[in-house]
């Protein structure tokens, strides 16, 4: 679930919330999230999500770089570079804006600008334990004409490895940052039952809904219904 993102140029139309669909397009719409113009090129831009699980393992991100098809020149949109952090909340911070502990930074991997998913393994899978994510796109590449600034368009990110949670439970850390696992279930955690399923049908129900309301956004109806 997209939590926060450190800029957007047109909120809800260009929305974090549409990289969780893999489509660059939804009908003749574009769907993609966009960052805010900076005249700056080396100032970066974070997404923040929510994993589906407090306890995962994590193999492989990937990123698919937005191509401004209806633009002239058809321009895509990156960053040089793609980093990701996986952690927690702090339950002892009081600032509400910086209240994330990152347990795991990856390398830096280079994002090609081409309008295609792009697979970032990581060297070795990776215990997320909080359930949270953040992607950090370094230097940005596409300059628009218009405005003379520097974007970065995203549309699609996605995150592979197992989920850990019908398993296991974290319990909170203490002050020292430690954290205790606690076993739920001796089971098989790839069986997904029938209210896990149903709650993933009501998600992908409230995402159409949202592409929907951004159409409205883009193109208003031009008389009364």
């Amino acid at each position: 679930m997209p939590l926060r993102r450190l800029s957007t140029d047109r909120f809800p139309a260009e929305s974090i919330f549409n990289t969780l669909d893999e489509r660059d397009r939804v009908g003749r719409t574009p769907s993609y999230w966009s960052s805010a113009g900076h005249h700056n090129p080396s100032v970066p831009e974070t997404l923040l999500y929510h994993l589906k699980a407090d306890l995962c393992l994590i193999t492989q991100l990937s990123i698919h770089p937005f191509q401004v098809f209806y633009y002239p020149g058809s321009p895509i949109c990156s960053s040089h570079y793609v980093r990701f952090r996986f952690g927690h909340l702090d339950n002892h911070s009081h600032d509400k804006n910086n209240n994330y502990v990152w347990t795991y930074t990856s390398p830096q991997f280079a994002l090609a600008q081409e309008n295609r998913l792009q697979n970032f393994k990581l060297p070795e899978p990776v215990l997320c334990i909080g359930g949270y994510l953040l992607v950090e796109f370094l230097g940005r590449v596409q300059i628009c004409d218009i405005d003379g600034l520097y974007y970065i368009c995203v549309s699609h990110v996605k995150v592979m490895g197992r989920s850990l949670a019908k398993s296991f439970g974290v319990v909170d850390s203490d002050i020292s940052g430690k954290f205790a696992l606690k076993v739920l279930s001796y089971g098989d955690p790839q069986e997904v039952d029938e209210k896990e399923a149903e709650l993933g049908i009501r998600e992908i129900r409230l995402r159409i809904l949202r592409q929907y309301v951004n159409f409205l956004h883009r193109y208003p109806p031009v008389e009364p219904l």
